[in-house]
C-alpha cells in the first residue's frame, strides 16, 4: 500500500462483494476518483443490506395481510361495499379514473378497503372518501 494510506489487515478481495469493492477504494491513488467510488460502494451496500429501503409510514399496513395485498384479483363490480377485500389500488386501477392517483394518499394504495373504511386518522378519511366520490368514478 502507499505511504499514510489506510491499512486493511483482514479484508480479502476475493471474500465477499463488499470487500471487493472495499479493496478497490483502497488502491486508487487520486482523491477524488476516491471519494466517489467510496459513494458507489456505500449506496451498493446500503441498497444489498436493505438500509434504503423505505419505512411503512401509516400504522395501517402493518397488519395487513401479505396474500391479501399482493394478490388481489380485479373487483367483478364497481361497488365498493362487496370490494372490502381489496387493495386500494386494484380498486382504483379497476373502478376509479386515473387522476384519482394524483390526490389519493399513496401510503393507502396497498391497503386493503375495509382497513381504509376503519381507519379514523385525517389520511384515512381522506382516502375513504376519495374512493366514494362519485366525480373519480369511471
Amino acid at each position: 500500500m502507499v505511504a499514510g494510506s489506510p491499512e486493511l489487515p483482514s479484508i480479502t478481495c476475493h471474500a465477499r462483494l463488499s470487500r471487493f469493492i472495499l479493496c478497490g477504494v483502497f488502491s486508487i491513488r487520486d482523491p477524488m476518483t476516491k471519494r466517489f467510488t467510496a459513494f458507489v460502494s456505500v449506496l451498493l451496500i446500503s441498497f444489498s443490506i436493505g438500509f434504503a429501503a423505505p419505512a411503512a409510514s401509516a400504522s395501517v399496513l402493518h397488519d395487513t395481510p401479505v396474500a391479501t395485498a399482493v394478490g388481489s384479483l380485479p373487483p367483478k363490480t364497481c361497488d365498493i361495499s362487496s370490494n372490502l377485500d381489496t387493495t386500494a389500488n386494484v380498486y382504483i386501477s379497476a373502478c376509479r379514473k386515473a387522476s384519482i392517483r394524483k390526490v389519493f394518499p399513496g401510503e393507502y394504495l396497498g391497503v386493503v378497503l375495509l382497513k381504509i373504511k376503519r381507519d379514523r386518522t385525517a389520511t384515512g378519511k381522506k382516502a375513504w372518501k376519495l374512493l366514494n366520490d362519485q366525480r373519480w368514478r369511471k
